[in-house]
């Protein structure tokens, strides 16, 4: 219960930091590598704009399978649901983790 809240909060800052990188054009320490400097970087809009459906989807998977997550553990569900969120887990981490490399060598460095 206690990681599906933790993961409930970190997807749902995720979600907040990646508005406020569309909006103000400024994108948050958080969301990218400590090597890369922001003052250099060679396409910063264009790393918004690739970015931000990135975020955003890999936001609300998080607070999606950490709320079914939580309803799990509230109500007894079949070991299915458990591995279908553990599934989730998994494979957002990693799709996210490659995408979000790729694109910072890309248009960062």
């Amino acid at each position: 219960m206690f990681v599906d809240a933790l993961f409930f909060f970190a997807g749902f800052y995720m979600l907040v930091l990646t508005v406020k990188m569309k909006k103000t054009g400024e994108v948050s320490s958080q969301l990218i590598g400590k090597k890369i400097d922001l003052n250099k970087v060679k396409d910063l809009p264009g790393y918004i704009n690739v970015m931000y459906p990135v975020n955003l989807i890999f936001g609300g998977l998080l607070l999606f399978t950490s709320c079914l997550g939580m309803i799990k553990n509230i109500y007894s569900l079949p070991v299915w649901v458990d591995i279908t969120v553990l599934g989730l887990y998994c494979f957002g981490i990693i799709f996210y983790g490659a995408v979000s490399v790729k694109n910072q060598k890309k248009y960062l460095m």
